[in-house]
C-alpha cells in the first residue's frame, strides 16, 4: 500500500515490489544511471518517513559475453 506511487525514473527500468521487499532493474540503454534510481528510493523512503536498510542492500552487475 505504502509503495504503490514508488516508480523507476526510466520506463526501461523495473521496479518489482513485494510486502516489504524490492528489486530495482536497470539496463544499459536506460538513461538514468543506477545511482540516479537508488537516489531516488532513497529520497522517496525519506519523504514517505520510510527507511531503507543498508545492510540488506547489494548490487549485482551482470554482463553479457559474446564470443
Amino acid at each position: 500500500m505504502f509503495v504503490c506511487d514508488l516508480k523507476p525514473l526510466d520506463d526501461f527500468n523495473y521496479l518489482i515490489k513485494y510486502a516489504d521487499d524490492s528489486t530495482l532493474l536497470c539496463f544499459q540503454k536506460s538513461i538514468t544511471t543506477v545511482e540516479e534510481e537508488i537516489a531516488y528510493v532513497m529520497n522517496w523512503a525519506v519523504q514517505n518517513k520510510m527507511t531503507v536498510n543498508l545492510l540488506k542492500t547489494v548490487e549485482i552487475d551482470f554482463h553479457s559475453i559474446t564470443v
